[in-house]
Order: structure tokens, then C-alpha cells, then sequence
């Protein structure tokens, strides 16, 4: 009797045993189909998001600013960078005075002293990366002309660079390696000259 209470303990352990590795191995995976995005995670069924996102697949951006990097003073407005002055791209990277610099051979039209050859150099002003500066302006001034660049364009406004009484007063604006302008030229008195080159970049 006391062998058969022992062969009985024996097999309710057996039977107990295989019943709770039979129930374990049968339990479903609430995890197996369930896709989480963007660094979340499943627990019991459920995403369990990562800081910034939200929704059932952790597919909505809570911040659409949360990953985006403004650079040179940019600040992020809806996921895009807002640029300070003088820059562009998508991460306020590049200046947008870059796209003119460097040296261009011109051919100049002009209403008074007629078509004409030269070369002129564009380079950075100063510090102020809004500006450039533009030498042999006309073939003429000895001093750069100064002028202020808002994306492709830049404008010319009035001045004197010899401080000899001719001036100057314009706008340009670039095309790949074509750079177009239109300016006037003065005196002290009247318009001497209004002037349409052409510029190629060399």
C-alpha cells in the first residue's frame, strides 16, 4: 500500500508536470504579427513607443521636430529648418553667398558706353555672410562694389565706391554658371549709363 501511495505521488507529479509544459508551450505569442516602429517595442500584444512617437505601430511623430538639426542659428518649424540670413539647405548649412564667388568673364551692354569685354572677381565681404563684394565693377572702380544676396539674387543698393562722385545701383541673379545683372551708373548730375551684362563663371 505504502508502494503504491508512492508510485501514485510519482505519477500526479508526472501528469501535473507535462500539463504545465503542455499550457506553456501552447500559450500564443501576442507579439508574433505585431510591427513596432521606430525603436518601439511589443509587450503582451501592445507597442510600447519610443520617446518622440506615438500610435498603434509607433508611426506618429509626437515632435516633428524631435530628430531635425538646424545649423549656423536655424530653428526647426514643423520637421523643417528655418534659416537665419545668409544661409539655405536643408540644415541651414551652406551660405547662400557660396553660389557667386569666384571669377567671371563679362560681357557687358550698356547705353552709353556701348558692348564691352572684361573680367570681374566676386568674394565674400567682410564677416557679414549676406554680402558680397564685386571688383572692377563697370571696368572702372578701383573700389569693390558691395552687395547683399538673398538666394539667387543679389541686390546692389546706391553707393559711391571711390567716393568720387560715380555711383552705382543694381541687381544680379544667378542660373548654374550664368550670372545675369542690371545696374545704372551715375554722377553727381544724371544717369550716365545703364548697363545688362552677361557673366560666365570661369
Amino acid at each position: 500500500m505504502k508502494k503504491l501511495t508512492v508510485f501514485s505521488s510519482i505519477f500526479l507529479i508526472l501528469i501535473s508536470t507535462s500539463i504545465s509544459v503542455f499550457y506553456i508551450s501552447c500559450k500564443k505569442n501576442t507579439c508574433k504579427d505585431i510591427d513596432c516602429f521606430n525603436g518601439g517595442f511589443c509587450v503582451d500584444g501592445n507597442c510600447n513607443c519610443a520617446t518622440g512617437w506615438s500610435g498603434i505601430a509607433c508611426d506618429v511623430l509626437i515632435d516633428s521636430c524631435l530628430n531635425v538639426v538646424c545649423f549656423n542659428g536655424g530653428t526647426c518649424v514643423s520637421g523643417l529648418c528655418n534659416c537665419s540670413a545668409g544661409y539655405e539647405g536643408d540644415s541651414c548649412q551652406t551660405e547662400m553667398r557660396t553660389k557667386f564667388i569666384g571669377n567671371y568673364s563679362v560681357s557687358d551692354m550698356c547705353s552709353n558706353s556701348g558692348s564691352t569685354n572684361y573680367y570681374f572677381d566676386i568674394s565674400n565681404y567682410d564677416s557679414d555672410v549676406t554680402k558680397i563684394e564685386i571688383s572692377n565693377f563697370w571696368n572702372f572702380f578701383t573700389s569693390p562694389v558691395i552687395a547683399t544676396v538673398s538666394g539667387n539674387e543679389f541686390a546692389i543698393a546706391f553707393q559711391e565706391p571711390d567716393s568720387n562722385g560715380w555711383k552705382v545701383a543694381g541687381t544680379g541673379s544667378i542660373s548654374g554658371d550664368t550670372l545675369f545683372m542690371s545696374y545704372l551708373i551715375n554722377d553727381t548730375t544724371a544717369v550716365i549709363d545703364v548697363c545688362a551684362p552677361t557673366c560666365i563663371h570661369q
